[in-house]
C-alpha cells in the first residue's frame, strides 16, 4: 500500500504530492460532485501532513502520559493561504473528506450511500469560525488569532478570510476536476454544512461561493458547450483551455513537498 502510494498519480503536475494512506482505492459510482471545506487549522502543508499519517500522538499536558489517536480523514487536495496546492488523495479514488454525511442536495440518503463515494473533497485552510475576547480574537484551538481582520457576518460572528490567492488557486482546482469529471456540474457542488449541516460549518459565510461558483461554471451557455467538448474528447473528458493554464496556481511553487 506505501509503495502504491508513493507513486499517486498527481491530477495537475504543478500540485505538490503528500499521499494519505487514508484513502479507498478505486470508485463504485462515477464523480459527479465536489465538497468545499475549510480546515479549522493553521497551514496547508500541516495539514496535508496530518492527511499522510495513519495515526498521530502527543504528550498530554495534564497527565505527562503519551496518548496516540487515528487519523481517519483526508481530501483529494488541501489549498494553502499563498495558493499552494497539496495533493492527497488521487481523483480516481475515495478520499475520506465527508464523513457521516447524510444529506446530499437537501435528500436523506440511503443507508448504503456515503457522499465520499462520488465527490471530490477540497479542503482550504482556514481557522473558520473565530470567538472574540478582550481586544483580541481566538481561533478553534483557543490561540490568539493573528491573521487578517476578520470578516464579520449578517448574524454578527465572526470568521478568518479566505485570502485571493486560495481562492484562485481553489477556482483553478476545482475546473481541474470539472474537467475530469464532466458530471460535476454547478448544482452539484456544495459545502460541508450543506451535506452535514447539524454537525458542520464550513466553509462558512466567508467563502465567495457564488463567486467561485460563476468563475469555474461560467453561464449556463459554456458548461453547456463544455461538456460538449468533454464527450468529443478522446481523452475521456480530459481537456485543459489557456486560460486554466494561466490563472493555476499563481505563485504556488512548483517542488514535491518534503
Amino acid at each position: 500500500m506505501a509503495l502504491a502510494l508513493w507513486f499517486m498519480k498527481l491530477d495537475h503536475p504543478t500540485w505538490l504530492s503528500v499521499p494519505s494512506p487514508n484513502v479507498t482505492p478505486g470508485r463504485k459510482v462515477p464523480v459527479s460532485g465536489m465538497v468545499i471545506h475549510f480546515t479549522a487549522a493553521g497551514s496547508g502543508k500541516n495539514t496535508a501532513s496530518y492527511f499522510s499519517k495513519k495515526e498521530v500522538s502527543w504528550k498530554d499536558k495534564t497527565t505527562g502520559q503519551m496518548k496516540t489517536a487515528k487519523v481517519s480523514a483526508s481530501s483529494h487536495v488541501v489549498i494553502d493561504r499563498d495558493g499552494a496546492v497539496y495533493q492527497c488523495v488521487a481523483g480516481v479514488d475515495r478520499a475520506w473528506h465527508a464523513g457521516p454525511s447524510k444529506l446530499w442536495k437537501g435528500k436523506p440518503l440511503g443507508p448504503k450511500q456515503n457522499v465520499n463515494d462520488w465527490t471530490i473533497g477540497i479542503e482550504i485552510a482556514n481557522w473558520g469560525q473565530l470567538t472574540q475576547g478582550p481586544g483580541i480574537f481566538k481561533n478553534y484551538l483557543g490561540q490568539e488569532y493573528k491573521g487578517p481582520t476578520p470578516f464579520r457576518a449578517k448574524d454578527g460572528t465572526f470568521w478568518e478570510p479566505y485570502a485571493e490567492a486560495q481562492i484562485l488557486a481553489t477556482i483553478a482546482a476545482a475546473k481541474v476536476y470539472v474537467a475530469l469529471y464532466p458530471a460535476i456540474t454547478r448544482d452539484n457542488v456544495l459545502g460541508h454544512q450543506d451535506v452535514d449541516p447539524k454537525r458542520k460549518v464550513d466553509p462558512g459565510p466567508a467563502w465567495p461561493m457564488e463567486r467561485f461558483l460563476d468563475n469555474v461554471f461560467g453561464d449556463d451557455e459554456e458548461q453547456a458547450a463544455m461538456l460538449d467538448e468533454a464527450e468529443d474528447d478522446d481523452r475521456a473528458g480530459v481537456f485543459y483551455d489557456d486560460e486554466l493554464e494561466m490563472c493555476l496556481l499563481p505563485g504556488a511553487p512548483i517542488e514535491k513537498a518534503p
